[in-house]
């Protein structure tokens, strides 16, 4: 009877999880739909609305590597702030190996004038994917890096100065 009683109580524990395992899934992970027309309106240039509707989203869902991609990628491109780079920072976290992402971190420290951070990224993106368009964009930017490095090559700093001091 002990044996009836434990196999019933497996059996309903198992069919228990089957029943709930969906309900628990779909808590975990964002609505397609909101999250799918956020990304669409990012991909489709549309950012100030992308990011509106993905504010949303990653309101309910603030650890979600594609949600904090995309609505990073939108700030990016049209507030490229601190904000952006958190998304997309919390983002690679779990996505490290996005050629995507570490191209738009790259393109964020580009704007931002940190020339050394940006080649980092665009170097991952090449080491991840080195056939890709990305790749290729990537090799362009880190050109463009080494570029500016070559005209910044000299300068002249000239400092002047005088002191008065009236206890004398």
């Amino acid at each position: 009877m002990k044996e009836v009683t434990m196999t019933f109580n497996r059996a309903v524990l198992f069919f228990s999880l089957v029943l709930l395992l969906p309900a628990l899934v779909s808590a975990a992970e964002p609505d397609s739909s909101e999250l799918s027309v956020g990304i669409l309106l990012v991909k489709a240039g549309k950012y100030k609305e992308g990011a509106v509707v993905l504010r949303k989203v990653v309101e309910k869902y603030p650890d979600n590597p594609e949600v904090n991609y995309y609505l990073g990628m939108a700030l990016n491109r049209t507030h490229p702030d601190k904000e952006a780079e958190s998304f997309l920072k919390r983002s690679l976290m779990d996505s490290p190996d996005n050629p995507g992402l570490n191209m738009e971190l790259g393109l964020h420290y580009f704007n931002k004038d940190v020339p050394a951070e940006a080649a980092d990224y665009f170097e991952q993106v090449i080491e991840l994917d080195p056939k890709s368009e990305l790749a290729e964009k990537s090799r362009e930017f880190l050109k463009k890096i080494e570029e500016s490095k070559q005209e910044r090559s000299w300068s002249i700093n000239v400092f002047a100065g005088g002191q008065y001091d009236s206890n004398v």
